[in-house]
């Protein structure tokens, strides 16, 4: 895969919606080459419906890439879901190849404390991964909005036993993987790294 496709694809996982200066600014980060917007818009004009048959990525107001194909209430020019006085997260060199992949998750702490409780709770190491991978990804792709009543129902977690301290314990450590997820409303960015920024102003 070409190299303006890998960065494409990793800043699309991370970010959800992007524009075409910020793939500039982070491909010129980690390569001596460089490159311009004019540049990154010819190859995704020559490219378009490679990218949008086999990518499901879309070009938008001709500057804005986006996983949606009609508008979305993040597409608006105010794009009120995401914080602009937050800087983009700009990942290393090596997590480009790793969030190429849109449902990569980080094997955080925080997942692994959520894999074992939940491996305990499914007796299934398979459903637990699953379970751990679709917790992330919905929160990476939310609003900074994450249903953990709505989790437990899916799940039926307390008609299986999830009550009490396990009960708790569980809730704690979703609660802990969604604060250390890097969410598309956030810039790539994690709610914790958020919350430290703030307390740096």
């Amino acid at each position: 895969m070409d190299r303006y496709r890998v960065y494409i694809k990793s800043l699309m996982a991370l970010y959800g919606l992007v524009d075409i200066d910020t793939v500039v600014k982070v491909y010129n980060t980690h390569n001596a080459d460089g490159v311009d917007r004019n540049d990154i818009k010819e190859y995704i004009d020559d490219n378009i419906k490679s990218l949008e048959k086999k990518d499901r990525i879309w070009l938008y107001k001709d500057n804005f890439l986006s996983y949606y194909k009609v508008s979305y209430m993040i597409l608006s020019d105010q794009k009120p879901f995401i914080d602009r006085s937050i800087p983009y997260y700009i990942p290393c060199r090596e997590d480009i190849l790793n969030f190429c992949d849109k449902d990569y998750v980080e094997k955080t702490t925080e997942y692994l404390d959520l894999h074992e409780i939940l491996t305990e709770v499914m007796i299934n190491n398979k459903k637990a991964t699953k379970l751990c991978n679709e917790i992330i990804l919905a929160a990476r792709r939310s609003h900074g909005i994450l249903n953990i009543d709505e989790i437990y129902k899916r799940y039926r977690f307390k008609r299986k036993g999830v009550t009490g301290l396990m009960g708790d314990t569980l809730f704690k450590r979703i609660l802990a993987v969604y604060l250390s997820t890097r969410m598309w409303s956030l810039n790539g960015h994690t709610q914790n790294e958020v919350d430290e920024m703030k307390k740096g102003v």
